[in-house]
C-alpha cells in the first residue's frame, strides 16, 4: 500500500520520492496493530513544498492519488 501511495503522490505533485520507511521507525505506525500508512506530502518549512500544499488543485490531485492507491490495494488483495 505504501509503495502504491508513494508512486501516486509523487506523480501527482511532481515531487521526488523520499522512499518508504518501515512502520517501527515512526511511533504512530510502530504502535498500531492494523495495516496503516502515514503520508507526509511535504514540509511547511520548505517553501517549495508549501507552495503546493497551499494549492487546492494539487491537494485534490494528491487526495485522488491516495484514493486510487487504496482502491488498487484492495483490488490486488481480492485477487
Amino acid at each position: 500500500l505504501a509503495e502504491l501511495i508513494l508512486s501516486g503522490v509523487t506523480a501527482a505533485l511532481d515531487s521526488r520520492s523520499r522512499g518508504v520507511r518501515k512502520g517501527s521507525e515512526k511511533y504512530v505506525l510502530g504502535h498500531t496493530k492494523m495495516p496503516s500508512a502515514l503520508i507526509e506530502v511535504g514540509y511547511l518549512t520548505n517553501e517549495g513544498d508549501l507552495s503546493y500544499i497551499n494549492d487546492d488543485n494539487k491537494m485534490k490531485e494528491c487526495a485522488r492519488a491516495i484514493y486510487d492507491a487504496v482502491l488498487t490495494a484492495f483490488r490486488e488483495k481480492k485477487n
